[in-house]
């Protein structure tokens, strides 16, 4: 019987020291009351980490695009206004990338335009990065673009 009360004792120390300590509890998983609430909140956690995953899967794709038009744009494989073409589709579903695009290049008049410019921009970088690639790239490049924006269709001329 004394065995029974000395537990009993026990475990009421443990249980008033345990609202008091909370975070101590907590921290070493022995706050069962919440344990309902923990399982939500892993469940939420794991929810949050698979759609960060798949995120960084699309993200990782869409990058792979981009540099392969960028390649084909560089090589000659692809004029200005077909990589132009094919950047707009990679962002169509992606306003924040066009947001970002109109930001960095703040002269241009359309979302086609700052497409062409960053078609040039990123060709220029693979340029300096593989001096193997063909050097007159960028100013074939840019003469496409002043073709394409120095007719009488403007900037939407580069289609």
């Amino acid at each position: 019987m004394r065995r029974i009360a000395v537990i009993g004792v026990a475990l009421a120390a443990v249980l008033a020291t345990s609202r008091a300590a909370t975070g101590w509890v907590r921290g070493v998983g022995l706050d069962v009351w919440n344990w309902d609430a923990q399982v939500a909140e892993l469940r939420a956690e794991q929810l949050l980490e698979g759609e960060l995953l798949a995120e960084q899967a699309e993200q990782a794709s869409r990058t792979a695009v981009i540099d392969d038009i960028t390649a084909r744009l560089v090589d000659g494989r692809l004029t200005l206004a077909e990589a132009t073409g094919e950047l707009e589709r990679v962002t169509a579903n992606h306003p924040d990338l066009v947001l970002g695009l109109r930001c960095a290049f703040p002269g241009a008049t359309t979302d086609r335009d700052a497409h062409a410019r960053w078609a040039i921009d990123r060709a220029r970088c693979a340029l300096r990065d593989d001096p193997s690639r063909p050097a007159d790239a960028t100013a074939r490049l840019e003469a496409e673009y002043r073709a394409a924006t120095s007719g009488a269709a403007g900037p939407s001329a580069a289609r």
